[in-house]
């Protein structure tokens, strides 16, 4: 049976996210490097924490990764786009050029072209928060202390989330995860468009077997869940909760 079709792809598509998105990944590499940098990328003034992102890289059995089987790619390829927060992590890190000021909050600023980029940290009792604002211009589009990214994590790592505003205030993705005492790793990701909203919602247990599902606007379409060995199995459903279908996979043999 093929595949269901992906109504996270349909909205990122609408949105144009994926394209902006790339976009500011190849601004944070500009923006982090110059020509009189010997280490392109610092910290804030201090000691300010570094965000960090996940506390760990998910993985999943090689069976499964390397099975041919659409819903266990879908599903891998939904490990890999909770690992890609890593791919952020620019945004949090200031080059050596930046002005600081110490904290908390501790607060740097520097500039990439007619762009400008602030960072501030802050610390309570339980946890670290980041937050990023533009101002200035980036292909053609005018920022005004704009609230691009915010992120936080408990200060002992545990669980930590990630937001990231688009720049027309009608989009909006968030990660959330923890990782919790028995080794369980779970993410949340939440994709908004207006009305539209799109969540993943991963589990990955210590032996590498879990589940993934999402949710469009509140009902679950989709589901996969796999065993240790890559083995697995998936549900789909339609907008008002109907099954369309099912079916299970063997792990790939390496």
């Amino acid at each position: 049976m093929h595949p269901h079709t992906n109504p996270l792809e349909a909205i990122l598509k609408r949105t144009q996210w994926l394209v902006w998105l790339m976009a500011l990944m190849a601004l944070t590499f500009a923006s982090g490097c110059s020509d009189d940098d010997s280490n392109p990328t610092g910290t804030p003034s201090g000691n300010a924490p570094v965000f960090g992102g996940t506390s760990n890289n998910i993985t999943v059995p090689a069976g499964m990764a390397n099975s041919q089987d659409p819903n266990a790619q879908l599903a891998y390829a939904y490990v890999n786009m909770a690992n890609g927060i890593s791919a952020h992590g620019g945004w949090f890190n200031p080059p050596t050029r930046a002005i600081a000021v110490a904290g908390p909050p501790w607060e740097s600023t520097w500039t990439n072209g007619p762009l400008t980029v602030t960072l501030i940290v802050n610390e309570t009792d339980t946890m670290y928060t980041w937050d990023v604002y533009l101002d200035g211009t980036s292909d053609e589009v005018v920022f005004d202390n704009f609230h691009f990214y915010s992120a936080w994590s408990y200060i002992d790592g545990s669980c930590g989330g990630l937001s990231f505003f688009g720049y027309d205030s009608s989009a909006q993705i968030d990660w959330d995860w923890c990782t919790e005492s028995n080794g369980d790793f779970t993410m949340t990701m939440t994709f908004t468009d207006g009305s539209d909203v799109v969540v993943i919602d991963l589990l990955v247990h210590p032996d590498g077997s879990g589940e993934v599902s999402y949710t469009v606007n509140g009902v679950m379409v989709s589901l996969v869940v796999w065993d240790a060995m890559g083995n697995g199995q998936w549900n789909t459903w339609d907008s008002g909760g109907t099954p369309t279908g099912s079916g299970t996979w063997t792990a790939a043999v390496n």
